[in-house]
């Protein structure tokens, strides 16, 4: 899918935020994994259940805050995505509120989002498999490989939920991945278990095809530490 409005230029304008960024009028997050609060204490965990109304108040401020009309979610919206209907009414709820707050969204289907356009198309939101920026840029989830990566392109992507642990200090901090080919973009819910990057676990076939990245950690929005490079070969 290729969107030519609103425009964006040759070399469009990042901003960053700890687990999103800002291209142009368009907020980008991945990874929301609405659900997983009753799968887990179904398991022994505890994890709040408050987790979509947090989701819903981080938007609504970052929409204000930067003034940001479209949304496009980069993945993976439900955590286990079967077909029980209070799943499909959960989410249909959430995306209503969702359309609330945005002119307009965009989901990008993950590996978890299994039925997702069942819901979405009714609700006059596109679902797609990627999303071009002008000529340069990719929005993909990262679970599917596409050719053109190979390309004089820049690709952001999700998928991989990747966060740093600090042991002496026993913290875990979310942060971006990147070179100049790629952005990976850590999990939007806050409350998600990711990839710890030094354990280089990661599932992407884009991070197969290069050879390093620099750990960016977002301070606060476009205020960027870089943590050092991660040799993936």
């Amino acid at each position: 899918m290729k969107l030519n409005k609103p425009p964006i230029t040759k070399k469009p304008l990042v901003s960053f935020f700890e687990r999103a960024l800002k291209i142009k009028n368009f907020l980008i997050i991945a990874d929301l994994h609405l659900g997983m609060s009753e799968l887990f204490i179904e398991k022994g965990s505890f994890i709040p259940r408050f987790i979509e109304k947090e989701i819903l108040k981080e938007l609504e401020e970052l929409r204000k805050e930067n003034n940001v009309r479209y949304l496009i979610i980069n993945g993976d919206i439900k955590h286990d995505f079967g077909k029980e209907k209070e799943e499909f009414f959960s989410l249909a709820r959430f995306l209503k509120k969702l359309k609330e707050i945005f002119k307009e969204i965009i989901i990008i289907q993950g590996n978890h989002d299994n039925y997702i356009k069942n819901i979405a198309l009714k609700l006059g939101i596109k679902v797609v498999k990627r999303v071009n920026l002008g000529n340069k840029i990719v929005i993909t989830h990262g679970d599917v490989y596409f050719k053109d990566f190979e390309e004089d392109k820049i690709f952001i992507i999700a998928n991989e939920h990747p966060f740093l642990k600090l042991g002496e200090y026993n913290l875990e901090i979310p942060v971006f991945l990147m070179n100049r080919k790629l952005i990976v973009i850590p999990a939007f819910n806050k409350f998600l278990k990711g990839s710890n990057v030094l354990n280089k676990d990661f599932l992407s076939p884009y991070l197969k095809k290069i050879n390093y990245v620099n750990i960016i950690y977002v301070e606060e929005k476009d205020k960027l530490i870089n943590l050092g490079k991660l040799k993936l070969k």
